[in-house]
């Protein structure tokens, strides 16, 4: 026959061990929202700055200060990123994925890709 005290303990170390799992999902969650809030952030500063350059590119001034002002902005928010175990993604300027061109047919891939989706050819 199975004692209360058995019991009790049992039941005590589910409950302990689905607290735990329950901490670590939510921590796990938070995780997440705080690097997408941080991705967020990046593509902001990073917009900031491309329209900053454009404003100055197309009135002929320079203010090369300001320039390096939002780019310490843009490399901190990366830094950031970085600290979750994460490599901020590449962009071009119009925001999408950075590309890159197979080597053997000179098709534009992904650049994370594994294998040429031209030529089958398996990138480095």
């Amino acid at each position: 026959m199975i004692s209360a005290q058995k019991i009790t303990d049992t039941a005590y170390k589910l409950a302990n061990s689905a607290a735990k799992a329950g901490t670590a999902i939510a921590l796990k969650g938070k995780e997440k929202a705080d690097l997408m809030v941080l991705e967020a952030k990046l593509s902001k500063a990073q917009r900031r700055l491309g329209a900053l350059v454009y404003s100055l590119h197309r009135g002929g001034a320079k203010d090369d200060a300001l320039v390096e002002r939002y780019i310490a902005d843009v490399d901190k928010i990366e830094k950031q990123i970085e600290a979750f175990g994460v490599k901020p993604a590449k962009t071009t300027a119009s925001g999408a994925k950075a590309s890159v061109l197979c080597p053997q047919c000179g098709a534009e891939v992904d650049e994370d890709a594994i294998f040429c989706s031209g030529c089958g050819s398996k990138l480095a």
